[in-house]
């Protein structure tokens, strides 16, 4: 199961939304501190979940040990011995029991899925889950054979058909990661918000001027330079690529002539008013 939540996970689609986030470091974790806290935080709840269904959820899903039946009357003694029977401990719980608590960790996991997809505490891990035919797959496929596992499984997996009832508490219960999650990423958000601190103007404080000519000459040949390049990109199936090549380079040349004709000019203006 891990490892097709692991393909499906993997072949998901970069999206526009990764544009916001800044990029990652080499020397950066590959798990991050808001994934070590999460993952946390739901192995406790989880835990906790499994553990209280282990021990006192035999009320809650109705799968009480029934009394076991008396032994038989003891029989005449014959000259074949009965073949020895193995003695096997008393089980503490039922197999209807051991069913629930699995049929619960396994519809936990797979809810898990739909949270792991959002590694940046997103309160909406079901964005873009239409376009991810993969994931969605892998999800329906490991829900088939889960129910297959429980309804049909028998001695051989050692499990126990679920009646209607007790496949809803389990749904339920397996739904609630999806809750836990939603919580931590609220709490997270609210616990890394940062106060914006306002700074006062003060006498030291300097206020920025406006703009020199020299600068906004400056930007206007980047810009100008910037839109040359558009321009070559879009034209670029059209024109040769020397042809192209031939006009960027004619552009920078006017924009370098412009720079240093402009630091000419200072220059000599400069030296006007020392004389």
């Amino acid at each position: 199961m891990d490892s097709f939540a692991a393909l499906s996970l993997a072949t998901e689609k970069a999206n526009d939304g990764l544009l916001k986030f800044k990029p990652y470091g080499r020397n950066e974790p590959l798990i991050t501190s808001y994934m070590a806290w999460r993952i946390v935080f739901q192995v406790v709840l989880q835990s906790a979940t499994f553990l209280s269904i282990l021990y006192f959820g035999e009320d809650w899903f109705d799968t009480k040990l029934l009394p076991m039946p008396p032994p038989p009357m003891p029989m005449p003694p014959s000259t074949t011995p009965a073949p020895a029977q193995p003695l096997l401990p008393p089980s503490q719980f039922s197999i209807a029991h051991y069913t629930v608590l699995f049929n619960v960790f396994v519809l936990s996991q797979l809810t898990n899925q739909f949270c792991c997809r959002k590694l940046r505490g997103e309160l909406n891990p079901f964005t873009g889950l239409g376009s991810h035919v993969i994931f969605m797959g892998v999800f329906f496929f490991s829900l088939i054979v889960q129910v297959l596992i429980v309804e049909f499984g028998g001695s051989a997996i050692e499990t126990q058909r679920l009646n209607s009832s007790q496949w809803g508490w389990c749904i339920l219960v397996g739904l609630l990661p999806l809750l836990w999650s939603t919580l931590f990423n609220l709490g997270y958000m609210l616990l890394s918000k940062r106060s914006p601190k306002v700074v006062p103007l003060s006498e030291e404080t300097t206020v920025p001027e406006e703009p020199s000519e020299e600068a906004m000459a400056l930007d206007a040949s980047r810009q100008s330079l910037h839109n040359s390049m558009l321009r070559a990109r879009s034209t670029k199936r059209t024109k040769p690529l020397w042809s192209v090549a031939r006009d960027v380079l004619m552009e920078v040349e006017v924009v370098n002539a412009f720079r240093g004709d402009w630091k000419r000019r200072n220059t000599i203006v400069s030296c006007e008013n020392v004389f």
